[in-house]
């Protein structure tokens, strides 16, 4: 990647810096969203660090909030790692028509969370408690 390019942008090209979240719950179990972006596969929670975004982990906490409704405050981070984040997975996009985006690749930092226990529903403008967005769907498995 350029040194002079901001690595966190879309338009950074061959490839940019992405955030996702693994979410455990108190019963040891890890949240998928399934996403129809991708044919559907099970993905943690994660996406795109937007211009507001003041940190990776900050832009893993709103993409959980944005995908699957569960606010930040429900989320502890683990001992462990605080907040660190755990993996940098490194995938290959394939090209986009509807975006008008060429072939580039993701480094997606990950972080992970603890849920301790059942969180309430986000209250936010527009959105209906837990209930997931309109390009994914969410399970724990």
């Amino acid at each position: 990647m350029d040194a002079d390019r901001d690595p966190t942008s879309r338009s950074t090209l061959p490839g940019h810096v992405t955030c996702s979240a693994v979410v455990i719950d108190h019963h040891r179990r890890v949240l998928h969203v399934r996403h129809k972006a991708t044919g559907g596969l099970l993905l943690t929670p994660g996406g795109h660090v937007e211009a507001a975004d003041t940190t990776l982990l900050v832009a893993a906490l709103r993409e959980i909030e944005e995908e699957v409704g569960i606010p930040a405050s429900a989320l502890v981070l683990t001992a462990e790692f605080r907040g660190e984040p755990i993996d940098i997975n490194i995938h290959d996009i394939a090209p986009s028509t509807a975006k008008g985006e060429p072939t580039h690749r993701h480094y997606d930092f990950r972080f992970v969370f603890q849920m301790p226990r059942s969180p309430s529903p986000s209250r936010r403008p527009g959105h209906r408690g837990r209930r997931p967005s309109r390009r994914s769907s969410a399970t724990a498995c």
